[in-house]
């Protein structure tokens, strides 16, 4: 492998890092923030009552996690299609007949980012994001719920 196309193996694997850590820490971080606001709401008497006190209320804070759910799946999106780019042009540069040896087109590279990796990933988070839009739904059922509990 020429000079120039070692440094230019080594900068492609430090991008792969690199998007590989952003990917995960995305990923992590959705997931406690979804957990805490998750147990916020569960704990909470007063945030279950300011959801519940008006559905303008409502509507927008179940608006506002659907919008970071989207821009959640495609910052993860973003980061799949770039691991999928770099590993191309990782293959187009060991494609030589000299590098066969190091790459021999079934190897999995520990920064890749597969489809099945970010179905998972993002599965992980689709249930976080679901039950967190459960819990903003019932807020008003749980008000009601208590205000029975109260009159009896």
């Amino acid at each position: 492998m020429s000079t120039c196309n070692i440094e230019a193996f080594n900068l492609i694997i430090k991008l792969l890092e690199k998007n590989y850590d952003t990917h995960l820490n995305i990923i992590w971080a959705t997931i406690g923030l979804l957990l805490a606001t998750i147990g916020w709401i569960l704990t909470s008497k007063e945030a279950k009552e300011y959801i519940s006190q008006d559905t303008f209320v409502k509507k927008i804070t179940m608006f506002s996690i659907t919008f970071m759910a989207l821009f959640h799946y495609f910052l993860l999106f973003k980061t799949q299609f770039t691991s999928n780019t770099l590993i191309e042009k990782l293959k187009f540069l060991l494609s030589d007949t000299s590098e066969k040896l190091i790459f021999d087109g079934n190897h999995i590279f520990i920064y890749e980012i597969t489809i099945s990796d970010l179905i998972i990933r993002s599965l992980v988070t689709l249930t976080l994001f679901i039950v967190l839009i459960i819990l903003v739904y019932r807020c008003t059922a749980q008000k009601a719920y208590s205000d029975k509990q109260n009159v009896a």
